[in-house]
């Protein structure tokens, strides 16, 4: 798994560019609208220059868009059809973002139902940030301790 925020980005553009890295699913960030259907991509955002990607590079693990109301339109849940199926979810956060992260996380772990969760992508969000460092620390420890979720990186 891979992510990256490509903005105004061609998808396949960016997956051929990533391709050496040998990721089965890419995230990509404010990406542009693919052309055409293709089931292995799964875009969603307000603009067409500017929005959020799932894709399955892998025929081995196809992927179908999971609907979740009211989330925000640049979050990308999808369901991972894996020998354990699990929800991937590609993010892309916009002011405010720790609490546009917070709902859109909830939302996804609330409507998994059971199922694991992996998230990837920009969330805007870093203790590192002098503006969001308080904010920010309450949010990480939240994704842990209320939500189950763990940073991989």
């Amino acid at each position: 798994m891979t992510t990256w925020n490509r903005p105004q980005g061609d998808v396949g553009e960016s997956l051929g560019l990533l391709n050496r890295l040998g990721a089965d699913l890419v995230a990509l960030q404010e990406c542009r609208r693919p052309d055409g259907d293709d089931a292995s991509v799964i875009w969603r955002g307000d603009y067409l220059l500017q929005g959020s990607a799932v894709v399955s590079t892998s025929r081995a693990l196809p992927i179908e868009p999971i609907d979740i109301p009211g989330l925000h339109h640049s979050v990308v849940p999808v369901l991972v059809q894996a020998p354990q199926p699990f929800m991937f979810v590609g993010v892309w956060t916009h002011p405010p973002y720790n609490k546009v992260a917070w709902e859109a996380m909830n939302s996804c772990v609330d409507a998994a139902d059971g199922l694991p969760v992996m998230a990837a992508g920009d969330f805007n969000s870093s203790p590192g940030v002098v503006d969001q460092a308080p904010e920010s620390k309450l949010f990480l420890q939240g994704m842990r301790d209320e939500l189950g979720l763990v940073s991989a990186y």
